[in-house]
């Protein structure tokens, strides 16, 4: 069973739902629950046949939504807890103690240092639970390094795969170049470096226009500043898309401005769709973008640094399909679903 805080549309919950639907259900009997109820991808799950179970946590620490869990895996006999990111991995571990046959393996997916996990009861509590740890990214590696969560033996790297995507171009009724971003539009994707770059671009350069994918508590803010920066002309926000993948194939540009990331699903996803990727330099985002490569690495926060790349791949049409070649010979030789199940295999098979 895999554990995480919501089912929500975003990078580790779209994670779980490709590798659940991967995995050879001969050998193992997948099943995935949320601390938090009503998940968008709920129905994903289902209709790939994947029991969803909903513990409806309440703010703080809930001992009932730990009762719950308790019952929900005695009840299912659960073997294997597979937890992600960090509030899952602390009801996981907590409840794991109930049970000792149970075998808790934790995916740390974001940076870890945004949460406080000083605690040294909570560190013991989690670090004795847990059998195995997976970081996505060597940066995520790094930063669990400095934490009191943190054993080197049973700590491994395992990079995100992709499974094989239709990328079909769709018909597009205009010949402007499409720059996207897929991401929930919150504080920490950093829509607005996006929306400032725009402005320095589009002060000089029209044939182009930005496609934002996603929603969140930042659209009403993000919506008022494109009207401020005038440009709101050129950006199309699209809202929440469940297959939001599926419109990669229409832009031609991909942008991650994030704060902070682990090892960016939509990144990979721009990579299948043979697109240039421009990210910022956190998480993982230089592993899978090399710069000058299949795309370029900008500092955070830097709004001239990304309108200097967009523009020097606006200007050069065999540039962006250079690079974008380069995206997919990447994704595919290093980030494939395949190498990512079996990595997994080896550790399920070590526990089972």
């Amino acid at each position: 069973m895999h554990l995480n805080d919501s089912l929500d549309m975003g990078g580790a919950e779209i994670m779980i739902l490709n590798f659940l639907q991967s995995l050879d259900k001969r050998q193992y009997n997948p099943s995935v629950c949320s601390l938090s109820k009503d998940g968008v991808l709920n129905k994903a799950f289902i209709d790939s046949n994947i029991p969803v179970y909903e513990l409806d946590q309440k703010p703080g620490i809930d001992i009932f939504s730990i009762l719950r869990l308790y019952k929900l895996l005695r009840k299912q006999n659960i073997r294997i807890l597979h937890t992600h990111n960090f509030f899952a991995w602390f009801y996981g571990s907590i409840t794991a103690l109930l049970i000792p046959k149970l075998k808790v393996i934790h995916t740390q997916h974001s940076d870890i240092s945004r949460v406080n996990t000083s605690n040294k009861i909570m560190q013991w509590i989690m670090l004795h639970a847990t059998s195995h740890i997976v970081t996505v990214s060597k940066e995520a590696f790094s930063e669990l390094s400095k934490t009191g969560l943190f054993e080197e033996n049973k700590t491994t790297i395992i990079y995100n795969g992709i499974q094989h995507i239709d990328t079909t171009a769709p018909h597009r009724s205009d010949d402007k170049v499409h720059i996207g971003i897929v991401a929930r539009l919150a504080d920490v994707k950093n829509h607005s470096l996006l929306l400032r770059a725009t402005k320095l671009i589009a002060d000089k350069k029209n044939d182009f226009c930005i496609d934002i994918i996603g929603d969140g508590p930042m659209m009403n803010s993000l919506v008022n500043e494109a009207n401020d920066l005038g440009i709101s002309s050129i950006i199309n926000f699209h809202g929440e898309i469940k297959n939001a993948s599926s419109m990669m194939n229409s832009l031609d540009i991909y942008v991650l401005c994030s704060f902070s990331e682990g090892l960016s699903i939509s990144i990979l996803e721009a990579m299948a769709n043979s697109l240039p990727v421009i990210a910022t330099d956190v998480g993982g985002n230089s592993t899978l973008v090399e710069n000058k490569y299949n795309g370029f690495i900008i500092k955070s926060n830097n709004a001239d640094e990304l309108a200097e790349k967009i523009e020097a791949l606006l200007k050069d049409d065999t540039l962006r399909k250079k690079m974008g070649n380069n995206s997919l010979k990447k994704v595919e030789s290093e980030f494939s679903m395949t190498k990512m199940l079996q990595q997994y295999a080896l550790i399920y098979d070590k526990y089972r």
